[in-house]
């Protein structure tokens, strides 16, 4: 289904790249590590399609987690944000 989902998904933005996207993980919380594995490698296909991407509503654990990879990666197409208001506000910016 995940994998369904993924090739639909990348046919929307490369039609609308360079992309921006906003993703609520609030129901996310009781995915099995296989799916959140999944949706993790679905990311980094989707990533060359997308200008800014931003998520929230994440366990704080798995937020703490993303934050140091960010900054240790030194991304600034991707954030984690604390609701869905900030998340659109900032992927609209140019």
């Amino acid at each position: 289904e995940l994998l369904d989902f993924a090739e639909r998904y990348v046919q929307v933005l490369q039609r609308y790249a360079p992309a921006r996207v906003v993703s609520d993980l609030r129901q996310f919380v009781d995915a099995p590590l296989s799916a959140r594995w999944e949706y993790a490698n679905a990311i980094r296909h989707f990533r060359r399609h997308v200008r800014r991407a931003a998520m929230f509503g994440m366990q704080p654990r798995a937020e703490a987690i993303i934050r140091v990879i960010l900054r240790v990666s030194r991304r600034t197409d991707l954030r984690v944000m604390s609701g869905p208001d900030e998340a659109l506000e900032w992927v609209l910016q140019e």
